[in-house]
């Protein structure tokens, strides 16, 4: 079993990709924060194979959260999730050594690939109907929250485009 731990203060997308990646893969134990300091008390009570973690959080941001996680566990793989891209947070990201992040809102399958990726250290293939499958899974989860979360807020959707591909070296996401 893999764990995963997701950091992020949306909680409708902590929800949707936690089931979704649980769906996506069985062998993934998913576990949630809702701040960066709760995701850091994971870190340290726990052992975790992938950090997923949105950098604008309240408690502890983003930042906050790899300075501690990388200065602990610096192998540790980590994916980065924002809305708010721009040249100084993708230099302050480059001084952590990561190169690449995902950009709000993004496809689910944009996450599971790269999630994959990552753990699995290989490039992602296309999966035919099992990547449709999850899609339409994964937007049945969506619709399901809205219609049980009136109170608002972002899910995981987008356009980013397909995650048919990842990157040419997993170690560019960090810790390989």
């Amino acid at each position: 079993m893999k764990t995963i731990l997701i950091a992020d203060d949306e909680r409708n997308l902590l929800l949707s990709l936690s089931e979704g990646l649980r769906f996506y893969d069985s062998n993934f134990t998913v576990i949630t924060a809702e701040n960066g300091q709760l995701a850091m008390d994971v870190l340290n009570s726990r052992r975790v194979d992938l950090l997923v973690t949105d950098l604008k959080m309240p408690a502890a941001d983003g930042f906050d959260l790899l300075a501690d996680a990388l200065k602990k566990h610096p192998r540790l793989p980590v994916i980065v999730m924002t809305a708010f891209s721009n040249p100084d947070i993708e230099r302050k990201l480059r001084a952590f050594g990561i190169t690449d992040y995902l950009e709000k809102p993004v496809e689910f399958m944009d996450i599971a690939e790269t999630v994959s990726c990552v753990l699995n250290g290989t490039q992602a293939k296309s999966y035919g109907n099992r990547l449709q499958l999850l899609s339409k899974a994964f937007h049945y989860l969506n619709l399901k929250k809205r219609r049980t979360h009136q109170e608002g807020g972002d899910h995981a959707r987008g356009n980013n485009g397909s995650a048919e591909q990842c990157y040419e070296h997993p170690e560019d996401i960090r810790g390989r």
